[in-house]
């Protein structure tokens, strides 16, 4: 499973879920011109305005990115998000509270941990919102020094509804692949 070897190269409607200030789905947009149309999910405010600098700069129609300021558990909410998307994005917070001491800065600490919902919403949102045969990339660390196999959580959270596929480590995270069943 692999993006760039996808042998249909039919419009991809994309999520990028944690976007922050977007610059995976902008990068997806630019690299990848199938891409239809890409909504990007982030919780915190202050990225707005980096969001639109990036905006400024994607050299593709505005319309076609639009940037929802809401918690991932909000998707599970939400009909018109129900497999919508044939490629979903996701860079979340890496850690966990217990397995971690927070600093000072309420921004940083909601950008490394998660704090505004659970590991299990975030991959439930990823299920509710991949297309039939949709693929979603993941970013995940290894936290097994600190008691968390996020790895065995994602496969028990996504049961029989994906399947998942560690597709490389960088840097000590590693790279999933989600395909839907």
């Amino acid at each position: 499973m692999a993006l760039n070897q996808r042998k249909q190269k039919k419009p991809l409607r994309v999520l990028d879920i944690c976007a922050g200030c977007g610059v995976m789905g902008f990068e997806i947009a630019h690299w990848c011109k199938e891409v239809e149309e890409v909504d990007f999910v982030e919780i915190q405010p202050e990225y707005k305005e980096h969001f639109e600098e990036n905006l400024s700069r994607a050299l593709r129609a505005s319309e076609r990115f639009n940037l929802h300021l809401m918690n991932y558990s909000e998707l599970l909410l939400r009909d018109d998000f129900q497999s919508k998307y044939e490629l979903i994005l996701c860079n979340p917070p890496y850690f966990r509270l217990p397995s971690g001491i927070p600093g000072k800065s309420p921004f940083k600490n909601r950008c490394h941990y998660l704090i505004d919902s659970e590991f299990a919403e975030l991959c439930k949102a990823i299920i509710w919102c991949l297309a039939p045969g949709g693929e979603g990339y993941m970013l995940l660390r290894d936290l097994t020094a600190q008691g968390v196999d996020q790895w065995g959580e994602l496969k028990a959270h996504l049961g029989e509804t994906a399947t998942p596929e560690i597709l490389g480590v960088v840097r000590g995270t590693m790279v999933v692949g989600i395909k839907k069943n």
